[in-house]
């Protein structure tokens, strides 16, 4: 899944947060400076996918009809992730912040 690959790049960069919108390259935050995450465009397609694997079918109808969804998401091996998608200038958009394992 593409969403693991970013969410891979963002532990490995130390970032806190990771911005996904279609048509722009992701950014992430690492030590409160916002910076690019690569140099590739997400197309409209992946970033709606990415959305609908964290989201999931049994809620996709929700988000579709409210265009917002707050949610948390677990990758295998990286942790817990929360989530916030959405749908701006009528596309995809999606908030990750990574949520620390330690108390």
């Amino acid at each position: 899944m593409m969403i693991d690959g970013l969410l891979r790049q963002m532990i490995d960069e130390r970032a806190s947060d990771l911005f996904i919108k279609a048509k722009q390259v992701p950014f992430m935050r690492v030590d409160g400076t916002i910076r690019p995450l690569g140099s590739e465009p997400i197309s409209v397609d992946s970033a709606a996918q990415m959305a609908r694997e964290i989201i999931g079918e049994g809620r996709w109808a929700a988000f579709e009809a409210e265009w917002e969804c707050d949610t948390a998401y677990e990758a295998e091996e990286m942790g817990r992730f929360r989530v916030n998608a959405f749908k701006q200038t009528g596309k995809v958009s999606l908030s990750i912040r990574r949520i620390s394992n330690t108390c």
